[in-house]
């Protein structure tokens, strides 16, 4: 792995780190957002649950007033005002009225959380620019240095094997190795060019998306 190396202070820098900054007010403002929702939505659960506990009462006080009356008829006497079937009533209309607020405060929350949601991306991906130019500025260059200068020493050690090899100069319990390591065609390209193998997978690839990662988070972090 290419050795680290002090941080550069550059303009390149400071963009990163406003975008950082910018990221981190966003995902406050996101994850506030998101908890706003949640308590909507419970306004809204709690409110239908106010509406089924008033029709059970509503039900309950119908069917107090029906055996009042019906006890009334059989007696002759005056039946009782019914109260409990009109308090029951008022309760659920005002569940109700509860309700259509908490949906239209939920509908609000909602269309806050996907506003901050949206910044969030937005913001990131600035973030994820900056610290691609990050990468650009301070590694991409040692980064190809070092692959051209390996590359250049692989091609010397792989044209003294083939010349072994080819010309019977390694011992027999070595050539089948030499073989499958000159028949070695699987480097890695560019995006696109033909490949046998998923490089995505490899260290290396990980490496750098991780450091991509990384300066999203802190600005300090050293390439």
């Amino acid at each position: 792995m290419t050795a680290k190396l002090k941080i550069i202070q550059s303009k390149q820098r400071e963009t990163l780190a406003q975008a950082v900054a910018v990221v981190t007010a966003a995902q406050r403002a996101a994850t506030k957002a998101s908890e706003a929702k949640e308590r909507a939505e419970s306004m809204v659960s709690a409110a239908e649950a106010k509406i089924l506990e008033a029709a059970a009462q509503i039900e309950q006080a119908r069917d107090t007033q029906a055996a009042d009356l019906a006890k009334a008829a059989t007696s002759g006497a005056k039946s009782r005002a019914d109260s409990g079937t009109h308090n029951a009533r008022i309760r659920e209309a005002c569940a109700r009225d509860t309700l259509e607020a908490a949906k239209a405060a939920l509908d609000i929350c909602s269309k806050s959380l996907a506003n901050r949601e949206h910044d969030l991306t937005k913001a990131q991906d600035r973030a994820a620019a900056a610290a691609d130019d990050i990468i650009r500025s301070e590694a991409a260059s040692r980064v190809l240095k070092d692959a051209q200068a390996l590359q250049e020493k692989l091609i010397v050690a792989r044209v003294a094997l083939r010349c072994l090899y080819n010309n019977d100069m390694l011992p027999e319990q070595l050539m089948q190795e030499a073989k499958t390591l000159l028949g070695f065609r699987a480097f890695p390209a560019w995006l696109g060019h033909l490949e046998i193998q998923r490089w995505e997978i490899h260290e290396a690839h990980r490496h750098w998306l991780t450091l991509r990662e990384e300066l999203m988070k802190d600005a300090n972090a050293v390439v």
